[in-house]
């Protein structure tokens, strides 16, 4: 377990409250509650987003997105893509 947070902070991803409770926080929220998600219970750090690193066998970083603000997610085709054209190499 990371508990100090080591890879987060090496991978670049946002951590705190301007994060977390960005005003797009609420909009996103609003959606996912519109669409029929809710949230669980909170477990680990509520303030720690993240992100999509999609890691080559040869040439290591090949994409990489961080959540600005909770609720953020990267484009499923962006990372298909990526995904996609590294395997025809």
């Amino acid at each position: 377990m990371d508990r100090k947070r080591l890879i987060y902070k090496a991978l670049g991803c946002n951590r705190g409250v301007k994060y977390a409770l960005a005003p797009k926080t609420l909009l996103a929220a609003k959606k996912a509650l519109s669409e029929g998600f809710s949230q669980g219970a909170t477990q680990g750090d509520a303030l720690q987003l993240g992100g999509v690193f999609v890691i080559g066998k040869k040439d290591g970083l090949i994409y990489q997105y961080l959540e600005e603000f909770a609720g953020d997610h990267a484009n499923n085709e962006e990372i298909l893509k990526y995904c996609r054209d590294y395997s025809k190499k």
